[in-house]
């Protein structure tokens, strides 16, 4: 019975106590399949191996240095034998980690050798604690028969119930003064702001109304009402109603910021403020209680002349482009985009030696517009087709006549046509009228060949 109830360790990963002894127990059977399908392997591809069994048992992968590791631990366990060896600079070196012994008994050394780890953890834990015991004991004993603990001895002065209640008031009187302490401080904190305002003497009524609502810190509010009072005092001849119209939307859009209205800020808007309210307002503009400057475009108005002169450049250009056979609707857009485009800087086309903005552009349009044919060109374009399309046949269906005597024929055959038509040549029309011809031709000659031949025969 006693060996029935006695529980085997076998290679279960699933029984394993921690991960490294299932790391282990997975390292082995991964050993074992690579030793037993591969005779020289890499750590590289060993680790891959092992990183896919990982997987399969739904566990996390480990780094390659733990990887190392767990070879030398099976290596110290006498469960391996590591055989490496260097083959020199940049050559790798050779490896092979042989199981001692079968997997399973493989697997139950891992698992005793835990096992034991366990137990010697226990009895250390427990000799330590059997320790601690032994020596409050021995503490005990050394104390005389007739005491007794705080807790038991009605005579200590600590236990007495009047000595008791004095302390509890005494604990109350603390906490309460803390508490009153704490709230006398909230107390103050909302009230500085207020302070403040009262000793800046504001000329406008509402700015302590205005920062008392707002959502955030008192150190914020006082930054605010320093920013308001500074522009007061350095903006003359103000009206405050103006002034509060520009101002408080400000401090509302940045209550959280009271940086934006600090005096030395270059991009806030505290001098914009007193430039507005000092010098010029019509350099600037306001919309919805926000100063803008007004953005004052230096439009230079160019003379007539030099946008006559460009567009005469564009025009010659285009007209020399016309003139090549390009489309002159894609032209026209094109040059109309580029005159919008240069009509308020014509110096980049006019001074086309300097800059390479215009011979860029007529680059650009040369490969997109397509040329258009004209009908010279398309009827000598038609010609020469016809031409070679004729030639080959009749050198493909006659090869007894010559070349040249076919090409001369050809010739003949197209200077009586006047106008080529593409459909025409599409339909083979031309070549079978002339292929018609050869034929009838070809035809005769070779009746009068029979006939001179019978000729000589009868005589």
């Amino acid at each position: 019975m006693a060996n029935a109830i006695q529980k085997k360790y076998h290679c279960l990963t699933t029984e394993c106590s921690s991960t490294k002894q299932t790391n282990l127990v997975i390292l082995v059977s991964t050993l074992d399949f690579v030793n037993n399908k591969h005779n020289q392997y890499t750590q590289k591809y060993l680790y891959h191996c092992f990183t896919l069994n990982q997987k399969r048992f739904n566990k996390k992968i480990i780094s390659q240095e733990t990887f190392r590791k767990y070879l030398y631990i099976l290596e110290k366990l006498k469960i391996t034998d590591n055989y490496c060896k260097r083959k020199g600079k940049q050559k790798g070196s050779e490896i092979r980690y042989t199981l001692l012994h079968n997997k399973k008994e493989c697997n139950k050394l891992i698992n005793n050798h835990f096992m034991e780890e366990k137990e010697k953890s226990f009895s250390k834990s427990f000799k330590a604690y059997w320790k601690k015991k032994q020596n409050k004991s021995e503490n005990k004993n050394i104390l005389t028969k007739n005491t007794y603990g705080k807790h038991h001895c009605n005579s200590n002065k600590n236990n007495n119930i009047k000595n008791i209640e004095k302390r509890e008031n005494l604990s109350l009187i603390k906490t309460s003064k803390k508490s009153f302490k704490k709230n006398k401080r909230n107390t103050n904190n909302k009230t500085r702001h207020v302070k403040y305002a009262n000793k800046c003497e504001f000329k406008s009524n509402n700015i302590l109304n205005l920062i008392s609502k707002l959502n955030t810190n008192e150190e914020n509010k006082i930054n605010h009402l320093k920013n308001y009072k500074r522009i007061e005092l350095e903006c003359n001849n103000i009206h405050i109603n103006e002034l509060e119209a520009i101002v408080f939307p400000i401090i509302k859009n940045n209550y959280k910021n009271p940086y934006y209205l600090y005096k030395f800020n270059k991009y806030g808007c505290f001098a914009r403020i007193v430039e507005y309210f000092n010098g010029d307002k019509g350099k600037f503009e306001i919309k919805n209680g926000i100063i803008y400057e007004k953005s004052i475009q230096i439009t230079k108005d160019f003379d007539k002349k030099r946008r006559d002169l460009l567009q005469k450049t564009i025009e010659n250009v285009k007209q020399e482009l016309i003139k090549k056979h390009y489309k002159q609707e894609d032209l026209d857009t094109e040059f109309a985009k580029l005159f919008d485009k240069y009509k308020t800087k014509p110096h980049f086309i006019l001074e086309h030696n300097k800059y390479q903005d215009l011979p860029r552009f007529i680059s650009y349009v040369k490969n997109k517009c397509h040329k258009v044919e004209t009908s010279k060109e398309t009827e000598a374009n038609n010609r020469s087709a016809l031409f070679s399309i004729i030639l080959d046949r009749a050198t493909l269906k006659y090869p007894s006549i010559e070349v040249k005597k076919i090409r001369l024929k050809v010739r003949n055959y197209m200077r009586t046509i006047e106008n080529i038509e593409w459909e025409l040549i599409k339909d083979n029309t031309y070549l079978y009228n002339f292929m018609n011809g050869l034929g009838k031709e070809e035809d005769m000659h070779n009746n009068n060949k029979i006939s001179i031949r019978t000729e000589n025969n009868i005589s």
